[in-house]
């Protein structure tokens, strides 16, 4: 069984397990497709036979976390919340942030401007507890997810020119483990991740924001060990990615600069830059790492394959569109959704192929989830299950 927990599955890496999914499939290969009680560019999450999601309406002023049977695409059931109305960029919406599921619960974050609101309920659908941190300015709108680690539920919630913070809050509870209060600058949308330089040494997690960079913070007690001050200039988008013993991440502004960077740990704590560029690279779209390859697959179509070692380019090729969503990989293959609804799936290889297109039907700014035997695909207003062999 392939559980996909949080954005972008392990770790956020992106990796799946095979589903038997052909690059090239056709209508007749979608298992489902179900229509969502409103509008979101949140990502699915997989536990079980269930997969969740959440949507927003404007007009009813309503946010919605719903589950789906992975099987059929009927809704197992819906909870929702009052919300007011707020001011998003033209790609955002009020239900962009991802869940996060494990066996026990599923949890989800609602940022808004009138309130930080985190829920978490049971599998099948009843309120465990419910937390409120308070006004939440943002010049975009939320959107960054959580993760869960060693019984924690791990965010950051980090406004626009306002304090903020990380936060570990107790996966059973929703009572506060940690809190890290720091400034913060331009709302981040990157999400953490796990990260452990040595076998000895204790978990940390990485964070991306444009004050302190990279921070790495100890995972049970939230203890600060290192950041990058000066390290970003921009907002930080896309989520770090942790692979070939270098850590990735980058920075942006609309369709404007860009800086992708690697770091190299060394025996002091705080890392080296390996490398770094300023062209071809992404701002919103996350890396991915495979095959001893590294993908910047870039908000404007270009994708661009580099040596993860020294950031020498191994191809450069556009595909066309424009990509807000993340890659991921599954059986030697890339698949990213295109801003209009095109599934774009190309081979994860030093040579470039791309392998298939498919129509979706509507807009897009979600990143594709794996689950056993299946593909599912958010767009604006549905998900989709496509079936493996």
């Amino acid at each position: 069984m392939q559980d996909w927990t949080r954005f972008r599955g392990p770790n956020g890496t992106g990796i799946g397990l095979p589903t038997g999914v052909a690059a090239d499939f056709t209508d007749k290969d979608i298992r489902w497709k179900a229509t969502l009680p409103g509008e979101g560019h949140s990502s699915p999450v997989l536990m079980g036979e269930s997969v969740f999601v959440t949507a927003a309406q404007k007009e009813t002023g309503k946010r919605h976390l719903v589950c789906l049977d992975t099987k059929t695409g009927k809704e197992r059931w819906r909870q929702s919340f009052d919300y007011k109305a707020y001011h998003t960029h033209e790609l955002n919406t009020a239900a962009s942030a991802t869940p996060t599921v494990d066996k026990e619960r599923v949890y989800s974050t609602w940022p808004a401007p009138e309130n930080f609101v985190v829920t978490a309920h049971t599998l099948a659908g009843k309120e465990v507890w419910r937390r409120e941190f308070g006004e939440f300015p943002t010049q975009h709108g939320g959107g960054s997810g959580s993760i869960l680690h060693d019984g924690m539920l791990i965010f950051s919630r980090e406004p626009e020119n306002a304090p903020g913070s990380l936060l570990a809050l107790d996966a059973k509870t929703g009572q506060t483990r940690w809190e890290v209060k720091r400034p913060s600058k331009d709302a981040p949308y990157a999400v953490p991740c796990l990260y452990q330089p040595e076998k000895t040494a204790p978990m940390q997690l990485l964070f991306a924001s444009t004050l302190q960079g990279i921070a790495s913070v100890e995972a049970k007690t939230g203890k600060v060990l290192w950041e990058t001050p000066g390290l970003f200039t921009y907002r930080c988008v896309g989520s770090p990615l942790v692979a070939g013993g270098l850590i990735f991440a980058g920075t942006g502004v609309g369709n404007g600069s860009r800086l992708f960077v690697a770091l190299k740990p060394n025996a002091t704590g705080k890392p080296e830059i390996a490398w770094k560029q300023t062209r071809n690279t992404p701002y919103v779209p996350c890396p991915l790492y495979v095959n001893d390859l590294l993908f910047l697959w870039g908000d404007g179509g270009v994708v661009h394959c580099v040596k993860p070692e020294s950031g020498e380019t191994v191809w450069l090729e556009r595909v066309g569109g424009n990509f807000y969503g993340s890659p991921v990989f599954c059986e030697g293959k890339l698949w990213a959704m295109s801003n209009k609804g095109e599934l774009i799936v190309i081979a994860a290889e030093k040579t470039f192929k791309l392998l298939g297109r498919h129509e979706l039907g509507e807009i897009t700014n979600a990143t594709p989830a794996f689950g056993e035997k299946t593909l599912y695909l958010r767009t604006l207003s549905h998900l989709i299950a496509v079936s493996g062999k």
